[in-house]
């Protein structure tokens, strides 16, 4: 249902790969994922959809407005790219924050959610397959910290790459 983990930190690998051509600020494109993001959690999902008609039995509609179920994604990039420029404001070095991020991943405790009420947890659990699936610290802190680490290495790593090919056939991406 929420897809391999292993591809979407791929995908949010590639996704800070490709961002970190363009200058650290929240513009224009910005703008356009939270548009996006928001309209994927409301009547976008219903004509996009697959929960209808003869599929009906395979998948379920949507559950109502907001619904964030499939965007989660949208929202954990949104959320990588505000660190981002947070991090950025304050005048964080790249290592420094690759290091918080991960480091953020892995001490943020579980149970802090015994804090937020009990109807939001259920709503957030209800519609979000990223929380319902992987939880807050995957969805976030460590998607965050996989686009922090593509943002700030990965030219690095296709560089490094690109020297080490056994071919010249591999140096032509």
């Amino acid at each position: 249902l929420l897809g391999h983990g292993k591809d979407m930190v791929a995908f949010i690998l590639m996704v800070g790969f490709t961002d970190s051509r363009d200058p650290i600020r929240f513009g224009p494109r910005d703008w356009v994922l939270v548009l996006l993001a928001l309209l994927m959690s409301g009547p976008l999902a219903f004509v996009l959809s697959p929960g209808y008609g003869p599929l009906r039995q395979v998948f379920n509609p949507p559950g109502g407005i907001p619904c964030v179920q499939h965007g989660w994604f949208l929202y954990s990039f949104m959320f990588a790219r505000l660190v981002l420029n947070y991090f950025h404001m304050k005048g964080l070095g790249p290592k420094t924050q690759v290091v918080l991020a991960f480091s953020a991943a892995l001490l943020f405790p579980d149970d802090v959610w015994d804090l937020v009420p009990d109807a939001a947890r259920m709503w957030l659990w209800q519609n979000n397959a990223g929380m319902r699936y992987k939880g807050f610290r995957w969805s976030f802190l460590f998607m965050t910290a996989c686009y922090l680490l593509g943002f700030h290495g990965g030219a690095t790593t296709v560089h490094w790459a690109r020297r080490h090919a056994p071919s010249a056939g591999w140096k032509v991406a």
